[in-house]
Order: C-alpha cells, then sequence, then structure tokens
C-alpha cells in the first residue's frame, strides 16, 4: 500500500486499487472498502467562569466570547463587594493558582471555573 496525497494506491491479488479518502481492496470474497479517519483537532473551547449562589462579588472576563480558539489567553478578575473578600477559584484552575487574582488562562481545552468569596471579619471600633 503506497499513499499519494489524498489518493491510496493498494495493491491486492488481483492489482492495483485507487480510491481518495479510503482503501479499496479486492479479494477473493469479493471488493471491500476501509475509510481512514484521523482525529480533527479541536479548534474552539468554551469557557464558564461564575460566582458562588448569591454571589457578594462580581467577575470580569477579557475578553469575553462565546468560543475561545484554541491558545487564547482570557483574563479573569474577581472583585468582592463591600463587607466581602475573594477567597479563590474552584474548577478548572491551574494548579498552585487557585488563590491568584485577577487569574490568566490558556484556553487549551473547555473550562469551568467558580469564583469563592467569604464574609469579611467584621473590625471592631473602640
Amino acid at each position: 500500500m503506497k499513499r499519494s496525497g489524498s489518493i491510496w494506491n493498494v495493491k491486492s491479488t488481483s492489482g492495483p486499487a485507487r480510491c481518495a479518502k479510503g482503501i479499496l481492496s479486492f479479494g477473493a470474497w469479493g471488493i471491500f472498502l476501509f475509510f481512514l479517519t484521523t482525529a480533527q483537532p479541536v479548534s474552539a473551547y468554551t469557557l464558564s467562569a461564575s460566582g458562588t449562589s448569591a454571589t457578594p462579588g462580581y467577575l470580569i472576563q477579557s475578553p469575553q466570547l462565546a468560543d475561545y480558539p484554541a491558545g487564547t489567553t482570557v483574563t479573569l478578575y474577581a472583585g468582592a463587594r463591600q463587607g466581602y473578600r475573594f477567597t479563590g477559584w474552584t474548577g478548572d484552575v491551574p494548579v498552585g493558582q487557585e488563590m491568584v487574582n485577577p487569574l490568566t488562562l490558556t484556553m487549551d481545552a473547555t473550562k469551568t471555573l467558580t469564583t469563592m468569596f467569604e464574609k469579611a471579619p467584621s473590625r471592631m471600633v473602640q
């Protein structure tokens, strides 16, 4: 069997055959056609970033797209509202960056992240 561009040349007991996108084989039992498939690279990924329920903060995502081309860099910033503080990210966060804010991601897969906040300790004034 020999490939020439997108055409396969197949030699069998009955002689050569040519077939685009597959292999055509002749044998004692008849003609067989085998299709070759290759994995297609994913060209875009989705990012779902959100806050915890009743979020005491906000999220800024830049750029904000429906689908991100592979390799796109995305920056996420989690801001806490008054009386709360940011405590980290959960989900598809790179190891060791759970507390980084703003967080920079490279879109190499579909990702889901959640921001975490907690009530800030109150300060007593005397």
